[in-house]
């Protein structure tokens, strides 16, 4: 189908970005799936597929959408910036896998990840 509702699929979540691989279904299917309907600046989760976990954030031009049964909608809450809880879902905090680099630290594990600001489209 070459148009109506778009389908989330796991194909749409990159890493912290949406990909706009095209899927669609008909108005009637949509109209029976409200419960599983995005919207702009939702936040949708994969966490499974091709490295897991990836999230991205619903586009406002994307128009009347469902997520599939292996994508998780999450609604950040009014006060939260959608594009920042979207950054801090992707981006994990510490790298425990090196030593720190907090002159704060003696000798810790636990890498500083960049600041928030840093991450593309956030700031």
């Amino acid at each position: 189908m070459d148009s109506g509702p778009r389908v989330i699929r796991l194909q749409n979540i990159g890493d912290a970005v949406y990909v706009d691989e095209e899927a669609h279904i008909s108005q009637a299917h949509f109209e029976r799936l409200q419960k599983h309907r995005v919207f702009a600046h939702d936040i949708v989760i994969a966490g499974f597929g091709e490295n897991p976990p990836r999230s991205c954030t619903i586009p406002e031009a994307l128009g009347p959408a469902i997520v599939k049964a292996d994508g998780i909608r999450f609604k950040p809450h009014s006060s939260v910036t959608p594009k920042y809880m979207n950054a801090a879902l992707y981006f994990r905090l510490y790298d425990f896998s090196a030593p720190s680099t907090d002159a704060r630290s003696s000798g810790g594990l636990g890498t500083v990840r960049p600041p928030i600001f840093t991450v593309e489209g956030v700031a």
